[in-house]
């Protein structure tokens, strides 16, 4: 509005906008390609327009007519929708739906495969055509036959349980240190003493930092990344988690109050987070391996990994960084101050 009103009064500049707009978000290249081939008639004739663009000539008179009968308007010239006029309509046998139905509401964990067997028994008691598979997949996901586990309080009240949607990273692209950190947990284990590691790593400069604790849950991410944002030589914009319970409430409570954006990885994709599975691969072997022996201390174990961190991200080479460490590179590439060296 503030592009209008810079132009408040200025005779044809509505005109103007509407026509930028039209361009812009309703005509494609294919229509404009196909204004230029009726220009190109209009100047030079029909044979060399044949010759240059290889069009029909029907072709060319029909859209030549669409513009005038349509007053030049462009978006005319789309190619119109593919999407069938009469849709097929589904025609289920109600009684294979409601078979369905009741099965996935006393089992509600059973797939399309294994519902498959039990249908065919069905259908063939009761002189039924059976459906494949993917039929019985669709019947679910249209009928939305998904039947999620009730929470009932000590008092004997059912917990309305809310499921949100969850952010996905998809075609998002960092450009600088800070705008996506990776963040894992792992886990050791040593004479029946278990360890948890949570990790994180810079997408862009490969800024690392790991921290061991006793139990894995949401308050200890939370100190995690409390702990993370302060040695972290950037600001932090956004995070990329799987989709462990150490990730939900205080920790997703602290992300939301810092104003800072939580993508979380698809189920079973660990290769969406492939740079920290990469440093939980080198912190194991260059670190874990030779300190095993710390895991009965903790505060020991940490104060060791804080040194070896130190070590990781000012003096060790890293292969995908031309052989050099990541402060360094951070300063060189992105052009950060050189104190933070000194404070990191």
């Amino acid at each position: 509005m503030q592009v209008l009103r810079k132009f408040y009064g200025v005779k044809g500049s509505w005109s103007f906008y509407d026509w930028s707009v039209r361009m812009a978000y309703m005509v494609t290249d294919k229509a404009k390609w196909r204004a230029k081939v009726v220009t190109f008639f209009d100047r030079y004739g029909l044979e060399a327009t044949e010759e240059a663009f290889s069009v029909k000539k029907s072709s060319i008179y029909k859209w030549k007519k669409l513009l005038k009968d349509n007053r030049g308007r462009l978006e005319v010239l789309n190619d119109e929708s593919k999407v069938p006029k009469n849709k097929r309509k589904l025609d289920w046998d109600p009684r294979i739906v409601n078979f369905i139905k009741d099965l996935r509401e006393q089992y509600p964990r059973l797939g399309k495969d294994k519902i498959k067997p039990f249908l065919e028994e069905f259908c063939q008691e009761n002189n039924l055509k059976t459906v494949s598979e993917s039929t019985i997949g669709r019947i679910i996901t249209n009928k939305k036959f998904f039947f999620h586990p009730k929470k009932i309080t000590h008092f004997g009240k059912i917990v309305k349980t809310e499921y949100r949607k969850k952010l996905r990273r998809k075609g998002y692209q960092p450009a600088y240190p800070g705008d996506l950190l990776q963040i894992d947990s792992i886990t050791r284990f040593k004479d029946g003493l278990k360890r948890y590691f949570l990790t994180a790593i810079d997408y862009k400069g490969e800024f690392s930092f790991a921290y061991s604790y006793s139990n894995l849950s949401s308050k200890s991410a939370q100190d995690f990344f409390l702990k993370l944002e302060s040695v972290a030589p950037f600001k932090i914009k956004t995070v990329q988690t799987d989709n462990g319970l150490e990730f939900e409430k205080y920790f997703r409570d602290h992300l939301e109050k810092r104003g800072i954006t939580h993508f979380w990885n698809y189920p079973k994709h660990p290769q969406l987070n492939a740079k920290i599975e990469r440093f939980s691969r080198t912190l194991q072997e260059e670190f874990l391996d030779y300190h095993m022996h710390l895991f009965y201390d903790l505060n020991e174990l940490n104060q060791k990994l804080m040194g070896w961190l130190l070590f990781y991200n000012t003096r060790r080479p890293h292969h995908t960084l031309n052989n050099i460490p990541p402060l360094k590179y951070i300063i060189n590439t992105f052009g950060f101050s050189n104190m933070l060296w000194t404070y990191t």
